[in-house]
């Protein structure tokens, strides 16, 4: 496999995955359930933590960040105003002021879904998690550069990422 396809194949879905993950308040992210192909794309299994209905352990709230970033992955990515690392962070930013352009739709497709009698869905407060991550209550003139950058830094220097990974791999 060709490094340098692998990492733009890397970067490509890692702000995929960011973006869906903080959206959709995807939960349960630790290192068993993020995986990386050999192409360098990378993907998340286990989607029973929804909508920002997180898991709590002995009464602390595991997500701690809008979205799993290690610097080992921006490190991969060239570190912070390395070429990759800017075209993930362009991409992030392209993907969700689409979502946001297209906001109206994903309320309206969770609205009908309230019925389905998934757990993770059966509530206003459900869908207004979206809609918070979506910034839809903004101006929809204005891009959300500015509060995506901010999660973003947020994400990537949280060092209770890394310690939810170390805690994980030592119970399992």
């Amino acid at each position: 496999m060709n490094y340098s396809l692998a990492v733009e194949n890397f970067t490509a879905s890692c702000a995929g995955y960011c973006v869906a993950t903080y959206v959709l308040g995807i939960g349960d992210r630790h290192n068993d359930n993020i995986m990386l192909k050999q192409d360098g794309h990378l993907f998340h299994i286990d989607f029973g933590h929804i909508l920002g209905n997180f898991k709590k352990k002995y009464g602390f709230k595991r997500e701690r960040v809008p979205f799993v970033f290690t610097p080992d992955w921006a490190h991969l990515m060239g570190g912070k105003g390395g070429e990759h690392y800017n075209k993930f962070v362009a991409s992030c930013m392209k993907s969700h002021n689409i979502l946001r352009e297209h906001a109206q739709l994903f309320i309206n497709l969770l609205s009908m879904m309230l019925i389905s009698g998934m757990p993770e869905l059966s509530c206003v407060d459900d869908i207004m998690y979206v809609v918070d991550t979506l910034n839809v209550s903004s101006d929809p003139n204005k891009k959300s550069k500015e509060s995506f950058q901010a999660i973003l830094e947020a994400s990537g220097s949280q060092f209770s990422t890394q310690f939810n990974f170390f805690v994980h791999n030592l119970v399992h």
